[in-house]
């Protein structure tokens, strides 16, 4: 009897828990342009600590703490816009833009990453980064694909052509430390 009131308080308990930790968000084209423009201070703050490592392993950790971050606000960005409504023709517009946009971020992260293999390879974390970029590449691709959904199909076949060529980035920077 005293072990099924815990149990009923435990359940209850962790049902409250689940309830207060999961809010109900509207999830918009505002939350996703707000996504985008975190991704993109993510994407300058991961060039910039990339730019500045020197192959010491010790040093390393803004680059992994970085990469981390900008893997879970990809994440988040790609739940938000899953859980969004179709845009509004407007609304298309501005998040096509804003990811049109994001992309010389990306690009100037992977130049980076590409001309600091040498000190990667210093560091023996080759295969990190390698990994890594496969992340990277996988859920870049997979937050397009969620946005395709949701813009317009104008925007659609402008965000398809700018995959395209961010996903011919990715695998630049791949083959470099592939090799």
């Amino acid at each position: 009897m005293v072990f099924t009131r815990q149990l009923i308080a435990l359940i209850a308990g962790l049902g409250i828990g689940l309830t207060i930790s999961s809010p109900l968000v509207k999830r918009d084209a505002p939350t996703v342009l707000a996504d985008i423009d975190t991704i993109s201070v993510d994407f300058d703050v991961l060039n910039s600590v990339v730019r500045d490592f020197d192959g010491n392993i010790s040093n390393a950790v803004p680059v992994t703490d970085t990469e981390s971050t900008l893997q879970s606000d990809l994440v988040r960005a790609i739940g938000d816009t899953d859980s969004s409504a179709a845009f509004s023709d407007g609304e298309s517009t501005d998040v096509t833009n804003a990811l049109t946009g994001l992309r010389p971020s990306i690009n100037r992260t992977l130049d980076s990453f590409v001309g600091k293999k040498p000190e990667f390879d210093t560091a023996g974390l080759t295969g990190t980064i390698l990994g890594d970029l496969h992340s990277l590449q996988n859920l870049t691709a997979q937050f397009s694909s969620a946005l395709q959904q949701k813009v317009t199909s104008t925007d659609a076949a402008t965000v398809s052509s700018g995959t395209t060529e961010t996903e011919a980035a990715y695998a630049s920077a791949i083959a470099v430390y592939s090799s």
